[in-house]
């Protein structure tokens, strides 16, 4: 609510002095602290003009988004093409969204015939709600006048006075930026021009006064000329000749007094006009001027856009140039870490070519291990029959010897 009734104040400050921005947006509000309790500041009055009461704009200017339909369109447009901006900029507080969105001109005119729409998720008061839906009328002849939206009650500016001290307060709580200084110059010149229209119309009416008097001062001379005549009809004719002179010297006075005063009311005129004129061309050479001044500014946002546009495509061309060298880069690293893989394969395959070599070898030894193994078994078997036999041999001497009365020590000489 402060920000709105911050906006509203500085809006107020504008109307009174008949003043239309022409690019409300949130881009063009500034905060005078980072505080909360800050006072708004309304900026960049390059599409600011006069605007009287009842005069209607043909210019489209603004930004598409806050423009108001009538201008998109480009159909003539009043003061009120202001109160749609609001709108939009107070929906947008609220819900953090424009109302009516596109990317594109013909999309934009698209969606703004649909319905304005609130978020399901959103908590606003009936009042509010209402302060936005009638400030977003498409058509400007249902938008509610300045005067309605400053006394809303969700803005509630009854209290600031258009003149005085309100002004006063508005003044100082919302200040208004930008290049106000030539539109007051403007203003001041309008002023004079209405003011010398004015001693104009003032010279004109004391002339047509001058020219009654005139009139009535013959019409009197007549009248005392005639009476005189009939009342003295036994006046001798020298009489009737002084009376005759002296009313002939009555009105080369009062024709002489008129002829000044119309030929200093036709110089004074003249002057006025020749004043006028100079105020008039001095007035549509300003209004030239703030013209050339908007066309420089437009020049000099497409200049700017085109600025960004080109430094937007350099740093596009610059980041595929980094891409591309860090693509050749990476094919030179992915031929590298293939030849290594070829390398190590090769190592591998004849590493593995030995060891199938080593191994044809070991089972050549192992076939040879295998036969003398069973060559020994072989032998071992025929020790172990010759052990045999012998011991056998030895009990048979044995025995032989017990029979026959040989000595031990002969029985164990033979056995030796």
């Amino acid at each position: 609510m402060h920000w709105i009734h911050e906006l509203a104040g500085g809006l107020k400050f504008l109307h009174d002095r008949n003043i239309v921005h022409r690019d409300l947006k949130p881009g063009n509000l500034l905060l005078s602290v980072d505080h909360s309790t800050a006072n708004l500041k309304i900026t960049d009055f390059t599409f600011a003009r006069f605007l009287e009461p009842g005069d209607m704009a043909v210019s489209m200017v603004g930004t598409p988004l806050y423009m108001a339909p009538e201008i998109l369109f480009k159909q003539k447009y009043t003061e009120k093409a202001d109160l749609w901006s609001v709108g939009v900029i107070i929906y947008q507080m609220l819900t953090g969204k424009l109302p009516f969105k596109g990317k594109t001109y013909l999309e934009l005119m698209s969606n703004l015939r649909m319905d304005l729409t609130w978020p399901s998720w959103l908590e606003v008061s009936a009042d509010m709600k209402d302060l936005v839906q009638s400030l977003l009328q498409k058509d400007a002849n249902l938008r509610i006048s300045w005067t309605e939206f400053f006394l809303h009650p969700s803005v509630n500016l009854g209290s600031v006075s258009g003149t005085g001290s309100g002004k006063a307060s508005v003044k100082a709580s919302v200040s208004i930026l930008g290049d106000v200084a030539g539109l007051k110059e403007l203003e001041d010149a309008r002023n004079e021009l209405q003011r010398l229209r004015k001693e104009l119309a003032d010279t004109k009416e004391e002339l047509a006064r001058v020219k009654v008097l005139g009139q009535q001062g013959e019409v009197e001379m007549d009248s005392v000329s005639v009476s005189f005549a009939s009342c003295c009809t036994d006046v001798s004719d020298t009489m009737n000749s002084v009376v005759v002179t002296r009313k002939s010297a009555g009105e080369i006075k009062k024709e002489k007094e008129l002829a000044i005063a119309k030929q200093e009311a036709a110089e004074r005129e003249k002057q006025e006009k020749e004043k006028e004129r100079e105020i008039e061309r001095e007035v549509s050479d300003r209004e030239k001027d703030s013209h050339i001044a908007r066309l420089l500014a437009e020049l000099a946002a497409l200049k700017r856009e085109n600025e960004i546009k080109d430094a937007r495509l350099h740093a596009a061309v610059e980041a595929s140039e980094k891409k591309a060298a860090e693509a050749s880069a990476a094919e030179q690293v992915r031929a590298d870490v293939e030849r290594k893989l070829n390398d190590v394969r090769d190592r591998l395959i004849s590493v593995a070519s030995a060891r199938v070599n080593d191994l044809g070898q070991l089972s050549a030894a192992s076939s040879e291990l295998q036969k003398e193994r069973q060559v020994t078994t072989q032998l071992r078997a025929q020790v172990a029959e010759l052990e045999k036999e012998l011991e056998v041999w030895r009990l048979a001497a044995k025995l032989e010897a017990e029979e026959t009365g040989v000595g031990a020590s002969a029985l164990r000489k033979f056995l030796k």
